[in-house]
């Protein structure tokens, strides 16, 4: 199962933003002295394509297949 974006951002926050003690990240500088000023995660998921996207009406008239051409295949 995978962890929810609210966790994921929380452990940021905690571990690596503002982590207790320690310097927050946007105020820390590089090697060069230029601020970090990083102070946000994004968490973004992907996933396979299912048959939604394969055949949904967007997806074939973007192409311009017809549904029944994917079915003579299967035939």
């Amino acid at each position: 199962m995978d962890p929810q974006s609210r966790d994921i951002q929380k452990l940021w926050r905690e571990q690596v933003l503002q982590p207790e003690g320690e310097t927050p990240l946007p105020e820390m500088t590089n090697m060069d002295g230029t601020m970090v000023g990083i102070n946000k995660l994004v968490v973004a998921y992907s996933r396979p394509l299912n048959l939604k996207n394969r055949f949904s009406v967007r997806d074939i008239a973007g192409r311009g297949v017809s549904v029944s051409n994917h079915l003579a295949q299967w035939s």
